[in-house]
């Protein structure tokens, strides 16, 4: 029996239930890493070598860790932030999963295809529950109250980074028949993501599909049409309406979003070195910072304040911050570098534009919310480690090793 086979198929099957559950289950999503984890650390364990020296970012991702531990240590709850130290640190473990643990380049264009087409069927069940209230659990979905209990704006993060990833394969790929199925999933997921109303993916979508316009996409002009069909099918006035609350400040939501950091600026005065710890935004802040506008706008029980930057500087001290932000400027940069390195390699460079436009709307999105917790931060590592496999397949290195 090939044992070295079956780490990998181990490895494969993790991350192929990862893929499925990444718009549908939070939970699919942690078995998948954990059994695509068992998978890795039993090959190491069997080939005796640590199979992470050498892999890029290392150093940026080793210190945030560290600054993560030092956050938790010096917390006013310890144990609360160590739970939550744990799920970040399983989320990057995603990203050396992808990089490690795949060992091709024909693999890897499996997994997306299957996010996609996953994603993609469960766009079809919402969309029909939207439009024709289907039964779900127990509950009929009749008007937009009801529905709102059923599109929450994690998925719309999720909906988001991926969509860029779909449109760049259906412009790109080779095959006629896959960009046409791209290219539907593209539009169902464009579709179901205007209903989620999750502004922040709406913002980094329309960002993202400039950059890939500007790389060269001039075909994405071929969107424009069924996208404007669609507009029409979601609601105008309502939709429109939400568009608009994006350029409001007086807007109740954007109002929140600025007291947020306002007070978040106080917090970190306040907690400068180590922050208050990951974790613990909700319990300092509503004990000892809630500020009457909050309340008088009826806003309880955020559990971070809606920008990437402030959450990590709050919870993790000016220290966690700065190496957050090398963090994320060592990604981008060498995720650039790959992204032209590609650019005339029609074998990789669809899926690395797609997946470069991915990490745009994460970036973007984390504005106004807090991307690097979540689901969309184990897309984060997920896309990041893609980006790096292509990178390796690039300059013909063993994907294996």
């Amino acid at each position: 029996m090939d044992m070295k086979g079956i780490y990998e198929k181990t490895i494969f099957a993790g991350l192929l239930i990862y893929a499925i559950s990444v718009t549908t289950s939070t939970s699919g999503q942690i078995i998948g890493v954990i059994l695509a984890l068992i998978g890795w650390i039993t090959r190491m364990i069997m080939t005796k070598r640590l199979e992470i020296v050498g892999t890029p970012l290392n150093m940026p991702i080793l210190f945030f860790i560290i600054t993560l531990f030092l956050a938790t240590i010096f917390s006013p709850y310890p144990l609360e932030s160590l739970s939550v130290t744990e799920s970040m640190i399983r989320k990057i473990i995603l990203y050396y999963l992808v990089v490690c643990g795949i060992k091709d380049l024909p693999i890897a264009k499996r997994l997306i295809a299957i996010l996609l087409v996953a994603a993609g069927i469960e766009a079809v069940y919402i969309i029909c529950q939207y439009f024709w209230g289907f039964k779900l659990f127990g509950t009929i979905i009749h008007d937009g109250v009801s529905k709102k209990l059923f599109l929450n704006r994690a998925l719309g993060g999720a909906l988001g980074i991926i969509l860029p990833i779909g449109i760049s394969l259906s412009l790109f790929s080779a095959n006629f028949y896959r960009r046409i199925i791209f290219g539907l999933v593209s539009l169902l997921l464009f579709l179901l993501l205007l209903i989620t109303s999750t502004r922040g993916a709406w913002i980094g979508v329309s960002i993202a599909i400039g950059f890939i316009c500007i790389f060269r996409a001039r075909k994405i002009l071929l969107f424009i049409v069924p996208i404007l069909m669609l507009l029409t099918l979601v609601s105008p006035e309502k939709m429109s309406d939400r568009l608009l609350s994006i350029f409001n400040p007086k807007y109740k939501n954007n109002l929140c979003r600025i007291y947020f950091f306002r007070d978040t600026l106080k917090m970190i005065k306040d907690n400068p070195l180590f922050g208050i710890g990951p974790g613990n935004f909700k319990n300092i802040y509503y004990s000892k910072y809630l500020s009457c506008e909050i309340s008088n706008l009826r806003e309880f029980g955020h559990r971070h304040c809606h920008n990437n930057f402030l959450n990590v500087a709050v919870e993790g001290g000016l220290l966690g911050l700065g190496t957050f932000i090398w963090l994320l400027i060592a990604s981008f940069c060498f995720s650039f570098k790959i992204l032209k390195k590609t650019a005339k390699d029609k074998n990789t460079f669809p899926l690395t534009l797609g997946l470069f436009g991915g990490l745009i709307v994460w970036l973007v999105h984390g504005m106004v919310d807090c991307t690097y917790i979540g689901g969309s931060a184990y897309l984060f590592w997920f896309i990041l480690g893609m980006i790096i496999l292509l990178e390796r397949v690039q300059r013909g290195q063993s994907l294996s090793s």
